[in-house]
Parts: C-alpha cells; structure tokens; sequence
C-alpha cells in the first residue's frame, strides 16, 4: 500500500520525496502496539477512532509496564508484577479522584490521569520547553534501555511522592497550612518545593519552616493588619489565613477546611455593615429591599426618628425615584450601624468577611440583619461558609 502510494505521488510535479523524508524522519512519533487478535485493523480502527491523542499520563504507563523492563524469562512471574503495578497505578489514580485531596494539592479542573500530577513533579525538566510530551520524554530517557532495577527504583519513587502528599493531607496541621501556602500563591512556594524541603526535615522542623514560610511572605509585604481594606490585594489571602488559623486553634475540633469548594467557586470580600450606596438596589427591588428591612428596624427607636412611617409611606409611593430613595437608604444604612464610631473605615478589615460569589451578588446591598439570615439559611442547607464569616454573622 505504501509502495503504491508513493508510485502515485511520482507523477505529481509538486511532491517533495525529501521534505516528505525530513517530515518522516525528524516529526513523526510512532507508537508499537503488540496485539494477539486476529484482525490488528480492527484493532488499529479502535484504538484510533476520534484520534483522541494520549496523554503523558498514558505513554508514562507503557513504559512501566513493558515487558522488556522485566529481564527474566519468567513469564508468569512478570506478568504478575504487570498486574501488581497497574493495581498500585489504580490506587493513586484513585485516591486522587478525591476532590478533597486533589484540590488542596492544585487549582486544575482535571477529571482523568489524575496521576500525572505526581509525574510532573518528578520532572525537573518540565516548564524549560513547550512540548507537551516532555514529561513523557523525561520518563522515556530515565527507562529506555535501563534495568529492571531502575525500572523499580522509579516507581518507587513516584509511590514515594504520591505517599507525601497523603501524608500531608492526613496530618490536620500540614493540611491547612500548606493548603493556605499553595492556594495563596506565596512566593516561590510549590508541591516541588515543599517536597524536596520535607525531604531534608524532621517533621516537627518542617511545620516550623512553614510557618516562618507563610511570616516572611507577609513581612515583606510590608503591610500592617489595619492599613487593609476592600481595597487591598492582600486583604483575600489574609481572610483565608484568618480563618484557616481560627480552625486550627481548636484542638478539639477534627474538621478540615474545603479547599476543594474554596477553589471551585468564586470567593469576594464582604462588607460586614453595609456600605452607603443607593444605587447597588435597583428601582424594581427598591419597595421589597423597604418591606425586609423594616421587619428588622428597631421599633422605638425607628418611631422616635418617624423613621417606620417613612418606610410605610414610601412603600405605598407607586414610584420611588433616585433622590427620596437615596434618602431613606442612608437613614435605613445609619439605624443599622448606629454602633459605629463617626471614624469608623467601613472599608476597612474589621469590617470585611469572606463570602462566595453567588450569595454576596444576592444581597443587593442588605442590611446586617438581612445578611446574617441568608447566611444562616445558607449554612442549614449544608452550603460551605467560612467559619470566621459565620462567626461574625
């Protein structure tokens, strides 16, 4: 078939045989599939149906399971240890599908060949070109023409990693700080990193490098607590921090922060007390936004201020416009934080939380009492809320 193909392509003035050489030579990648059935097409038309290209993942597995890194002529005995490996491979693969697991380790949306992750920390080559094979090209140099030891020495070692980062995801400590340092982004701080680092530490010597990991990140920063505000980049990280270290003070509690839902919904900061500003409620929710808050007001001394018939009237207006709601909103806003101090930074850290995107976008600037009952409801549904939000609240 080939031999034809190529005599068709001799009466074609413009095939190149040279660059069709070149192509062949230095840009093809070829991939030897040994089968024991009858038909191989039927077998090559399955494999290849949708040319859904393999993932290193999968390339990495052929090469461990090779039979010619087993050099015995043990048959039985080498294809036990196939099985052995794969059975292993499984149990990784496995474990990794734990979202919980998986997302304190990394932020990637990854649905199969979990695995790999373990293999690209492995590779010390990976990031220095755009291959997307690299790392199935690092395992290939480490493999090809080896030893059976060698063979077994790598895979050993690719237990060795998966088995640290279980080791940290069972220690509650570990857990929560280096969950913080990886989804905090610190500086040069990374699965590779920390790994070659508890490699060369105690464990009680490791927890102490952490901390002064996570102290020296802020230092640098520069930043005093209460110079953040709403404003601020760090103020997010510094929240998170906040409450991952408020769940740690307790030795009696076992729960464990889910960075898995902290990672897979859009987190915002929030304002505590509610900020002055009219026109986050529009026109069409203005009457209802009247009829909740007014079930919350302070009876005696809303009716002091005629603060109550003002909401009555306003809600029988067929018409709120801009000015009179504005009005009405600031003395609504100033009832509800009467406790605040005249030099209180309603932007300012004290007065901020963490919150997911979806319920803060469903307050339409509420009131705190408002608020605090969503997030109640919110928590007896079994949704995630930050301990410190649920605290304050």
């Amino acid at each position: 078939a080939i031999q034809n193909w190529f005599e068709r392509k001799a009466e074609d003035l413009n095939f190149d045989k040279s660059a069709f050489r070149s192509k062949v030579k230095f840009s093809t990648k070829v991939i030897w599939y040994e089968t024991a059935e009858d038909i191989p097409t039927k077998v090559f038309t399955r494999l290849n149906v949708g040319k859904i290209s393999l993932t290193n993942a999968e390339l990495i597995k052929a090469l461990f399971l090779n039979s010619s890194n087993f050099h015995t002529n043990d048959e039985k005995g080498m294809r036990l240890r196939q099985v052995e490996i794969a059975n292993e491979w499984d149990g990784i693969e496995n474990a990794l599908q734990n979202n919980k697991l998986w997302y304190f380790l990394c932020d990637e949306e990854k649905d199969d060949n979990r695995i790999e992750f373990i293999f690209n920390l492995m590779d010390t080559y990976r990031g220095r070109s755009n291959d997307p094979y690299s790392t199935f090209r690092y395992f290939s140099q480490k493999l090809a023409g080896k030893s059976e030891n060698d063979m077994k020495h790598n895979w050993e070692t690719v237990q060795e990693y998966y088995q640290r980062c279980n080791e940290w995801y069972s220690d509650r400590e570990l857990y929560h700080k280096i969950g913080f340092i990886l989804t905090a982004e610190i500086t040069n701080a990374n699965v590779s990193t920390l790994y070659d680092k508890s490699s060369k530490m105690k464990k009680s010597e490791f927890k102490e490098y952490l901390d002064v990991l996570i102290k020296t990140h802020y230092k640098n920063k520069k930043q005093y607590l209460f110079d953040l505000d709403y404003y601020n980049k760090t103020t997010r990280s510094v929240l998170l921090l906040y409450n991952i270290l408020t769940m740690l003070q307790n030795d009696h509690d076992s729960s464990h922060f889910p960075f898995d839902a902290f990672k897979l919904n859009r987190w915002n900061i929030e304002h505590i007390a509610s900020r002055k500003d009219s026109t986050s409620v529009p026109e069409a929710y203005r009457k209802q936004w009247l009829e909740d808050v007014r079930n919350y007001i302070d009876q005696t001394q809303a009716e002091a201020t005629g603060l109550i018939g003002d909401i009555d009237s306003s809600i029988q207006r067929e018409n709120i416009d801009d000015l009179y709601f504005k009005s009405i909103f600031e003395r609504v806003t100033d009832h509800f934080n009467k406790y605040m101090t005249a030099d209180y930074d309603i932007d300012g850290i004290s007065n901020l939380a963490l919150l997911d995107e979806k319920t803060n976008k469903s307050y339409k600037n509420a009131v705190f009492p408002l608020k605090r009952k969503q997030i109640i409801d919110l928590d007896k549904s079994g949704c995630f809320v930050p301990l410190c939000t649920k605290n304050v609240f």
